[in-house]
């Protein structure tokens, strides 16, 4: 064999060829000899490494002068494998809470797992952190997911998630209060104006809300 026998780590011994690995040596001038080059194989282990024993079996040969000649081995093996890592997801689910509210467990999903593999053999220390406390105010935060590796045959990849702290009844202003404050300092503001007439002009002025009462 010849080349490299290279793919992403699927938890799987199996290998895929191509022609182009492989090299039939030995014929004479111009015979016409091939060989079948079988399309797969097994590497000697499954997980992530390089040069790692490529084997394949059911070698073959044809052609109009394959009868003169005999394969050494129906079987060959070289160390032109590669397996590299996968990708594995770790992404923080997104959450949403009234201010002041019991706050939510938080969660998340890994994703990417090859065969049997669990999160819990691969992965070390898996949480989820956000800066979200009772007391904090609304807005929204990141969330974080939190791992190490325990595998060699993955790369982590990390997806923030978002936690909304909605306002509550008590962060939002009272519509009644608000006219009722409003009201009161329009009514403010023309008793001052009108105790400034009737300083002006001597006039005794009776103030009511909203309008003036003129004295006697």
């Amino acid at each position: 064999m010849t080349g490299t026998v290279e793919k992403t780590y699927d938890a799987t011994n199996a290998a895929s060829l191509t022609a182009a690995n492989y090299r039939l040596t030995g014929i004479i001038g111009t015979d016409a000899v091939a060989l079948n080059n079988p399309a797969s194989g097994t590497y000697d282990t499954p997980t992530v490494g390089t040069a790692k024993l490529v084997t394949v079996t059911g070698l073959s040969i044809s052609g109009a002068q394959a009868g003169n000649y005999q394969l050494g081995s129906s079987s060959t093996s070289a160390t032109v494998g590669i397996v590299d890592k996968a990708l594995l997801t770790i992404k923080a689910d997104n959450q949403a809470v009234v201010s002041g509210s019991p706050l939510p467990v938080l969660t998340g999903s890994v994703s990417g797992l090859k065969g049997t593999d669990s999160a819990a053999t691969v992965l070390t220390g898996l949480s989820y952190t956000s800066p979200v406390l009772l007391s904090t105010l609304p807005g929204a935060y990141a969330i974080v997911p939190l791992a190490s590796a325990a595998s060699p045959n993955y790369t982590l990849v990390f997806e923030n998630g978002v936690f909304v702290v909605k306002p509550s009844a008590n962060d939002r202003p009272d519509s009644d209060s608000l006219g009722r404050d409003l009201d009161a300092t329009r009514s403010e503001s023309i008793d001052d104006l009108l105790k400034r007439l009737m300083r002006a002009s001597g006039l005794r002025l009776g103030i009511i809300a909203g309008g003036v009462n003129t004295g006697p």
